[in-house]
């Protein structure tokens, strides 16, 4: 089990670090973290420490856009105002 468990965990690991963007979305007072990878998908998840991104454990959002960041913004746009997205 301890071995399937850090196979996942290599994995994701993997997964994070091919990632172009690694954003803090702050929408209304809540945060979310934030990936983007190379072929314009991107995904939403609760904030996670840039030490803990492996440990995701809930995805809010997830798409495919030819304009991933603006997309981003428009999905933090529906979650609450002011939006204020920064890079980590």
């Amino acid at each position: 089990m301890t071995e399937a468990a850090n196979a996942v965990s290599e994995a994701l690991r993997l997964a994070r670090d091919a990632m172009t963007g690694y954003w803090l979305v702050t929408a209304g007072g809540k945060e979310f973290t934030a990936f983007i990878r190379p072929d314009n998908s991107w995904w939403v998840a609760e904030s996670v420490s840039t030490n803990d991104a492996r440990r995701i454990a809930r995805v809010k959002a997830y798409r495919t856009d030819d304009d991933p960041q603006a997309a981003l913004r428009g999905w933090a746009s529906s979650q609450g105002q002011p939006v204020i997205i920064t890079q980590r």
